[in-house]
């Protein structure tokens, strides 16, 4: 899932639905949440409970 968009300063949310690319729910497990700040790319990993 690729979404890509400037955003001002602050707090922001982005919910994730459980789904994939092609909109199929995905199983409980680990995953990978990535973003770029700036020049700074930060990475965290995310648990997904079903």
């Amino acid at each position: 899932m690729e979404n890509r968009s400037v955003l001002p300063a602050g707090y922001h949310a982005k919910p994730w639905d459980g789904l994939d690319d092609d909109g199929v729910a995905v199983s409980s497990g680990e995953y990978v949440c990535s973003m770029k700040v700036g020049i700074n790319y930060h990475a965290m990993k995310m648990v997904l409970l079903r």
